[in-house]
């Protein structure tokens, strides 16, 4: 249904789809950068703390693209 509602909306819903798993992937590798930086494993960490790593990277990601 999402997929005829973006084509409906002119959108390519596969291409749409890439573009956020390309997002999705490199906030995800700057969250593990950062906590390889701070000296902690992401498997060792709470909710909470991936909550902040991820809050951090969206931050460093934004700071670098400030247009989204």
């Amino acid at each position: 249904a999402l997929a005829n509602w973006a084509r409906h909306q002119g959108i390519d819903p596969e291409g749409a789809l890439r573009g956020v798993n390309a997002k999705f992937e490199a906030r995800f590798a700057t969250m593990e950068s950062l906590a390889r930086t701070r000296g902690v494993a992401l498997a060792a960490l709470d909710l909470a703390a991936w909550e902040a790593l991820w809050q951090d990277a969206k931050q460093q990601e934004r700071k670098a693209s400030p247009i989204d």
